[in-house]
């Protein structure tokens, strides 16, 4: 068995996907960017979780179909990615650059959290994180590493255009903004707004003294919904007193007075927003 050749065909679609989902990632953000500028993300429907999941396969698809036919016909494309040392070392400063600069700005925070938004070792993470960058910059250091060598020859020449479109997409910069966004409005359509979850309490607290905890996420007050920190502000904002208030949490119902406090009517809580899965229907 040929294993250097079945590892230069594993690497080929591993940058036909890059390649084709940072194309098709980079449309996808216009997009909704200009989406959500028309429409509000709470008015989000459900075919956009379909369209976003269909898109991501239709990228795996092409992506391997590509990267595979590139390393059969070793074309100009073959020529370009083809895995040589210097692309490497290009690729592989600009991912320690990377990291390096996110752990400076981080604060000795724990790097995973920033990089994955979850909570695992910078032991793991930052190694982790070198690889993912090196892999996400390989073809913007191929593409560069391409131009200084073939410039003045014709073989840059009969495909300059294409080239520079790449390398304004597969920059770094590029990269990083479009996944950048790209969680954020994928978050948006895959998640909507439950609930306000409690992280602390004031000193003194009414939602502490009634029995709150914690982590509990307040859902309703008085029967109306709260999907949001906002919508609860909202409803604090036109409490009128002496009306009890009937909070249910996703554990319990409490019924109590809140705290007057600088002409403002307070439960005493520290909130965060919660996010449920969006349901499909």
């Amino acid at each position: 068995m040929d294993f250097k050749n079945i590892f230069k065909k594993i690497l080929f679609s591993i940058l036909g996907i890059i390649i084709i989902g940072s194309i098709s990632n980079f449309i996808i953000i216009i997009i909704l960017t200009f989406y959500f500028i028309i429409v509000k993300p709470n008015l989000i429907n459900n075919w956009l979780l379909i369209l976003n999941s269909l898109i991501g396969l239709l990228n795996i698809i092409l992506g391997i179909y590509f990267g595979l036919r590139f390393h059969k016909s070793k074309n100009i494309w073959y020529i370009i990615f083809k895995p040589i040392k210097n692309k490497i070392i290009i690729s592989l400063s600009l991912s320690l650059i990377f990291v390096i600069f996110i752990l400076l700005i981080s604060e000795g925070k724990s790097f995973l959290n920033t990089y994955t938004l979850m909570p695992m070792s910078q032991i793991i993470g930052i190694p982790l994180s070198i690889v993912s960058y090196f892999i996400a910059f390989y073809p913007f250091s191929a593409i560069c590493n391409f131009i200084y060598h073939y410039k003045k020859k014709k073989l840059f020449k009969e495909i300059q255009i294409m080239v520079i479109i790449l390398l304004i997409i597969l920059n770094p910069v590029s990269i990083l903004f479009a996944g950048s966004m790209g969680i954020v409005y994928k978050h948006k359509i895959m998640n909507e707004p439950c609930g306000a979850k409690i992280i602390a309490f004031t000193q003194p607290s009414a939602a502490q003294e009634s029995g709150m905890h914690v982590d509990e996420i307040i859902i309703k007050i008085n029967e109306k919904k709260i999907d949001s920190v906002k919508s609860l502000k909202e409803y604090m904002d036109d409490y009128n007193p002496p009306t009890d208030l009937l909070i249910n949490t996703d554990k319990k119902i409490y019924t109590f007075n809140p705290y007057f406090q600088n002409e403002t009517y307070l439960l005493g809580v520290y909130l965060s927003q919660e996010y449920c899965k969006r349901s499909l229907i």
